[in-house]
């Protein structure tokens, strides 16, 4: 049952992404503003198989191309980031939470 109220919400966030998200395509000309979705979805075929996918507009993948290439390197902290794996189980005060990095428990 938690599997499909997460598919469900994932499936609204997605729907709203969709319709809400614009981007003014003619950002990199003189021309006047038009907005058009910021993303899209298509198909794909991967291992003969018709899978649907996201896609970003390509004014917004040429934006964040020239915006990153400004920024020069990219650091992120990793503790600030979801964790791909479920944390490690507290078996002291000073032992727990994260795989390599040491992690103090708060009081």
């Amino acid at each position: 049952m938690r599997s499909f109220f997460r598919h469900q919400t994932g499936c609204a966030l997605i729907d709203f992404l969709l319709k809400s998200v614009k981007v003014n395509v003619n950002m990199f000309t003189s021309k006047q503003e038009k907005l058009l979705p910021a993303f899209y979805h298509s198909y794909d075929f991967r291992d003969s198989k018709k899978v649907g996918v996201i896609k970003p507009h390509p004014v917004v993948c040429k934006l964040f191309k020239e915006h990153l290439a400004n920024q020069g390197e990219i650091n992120m902290d990793t503790t600030a980031v979801p964790m791909l794996v479920p944390p490690r189980p507290w078996t002291d005060v000073r032992d727990g939470a994260f795989l390599i990095q040491p992690g103090g428990f708060t009081f």
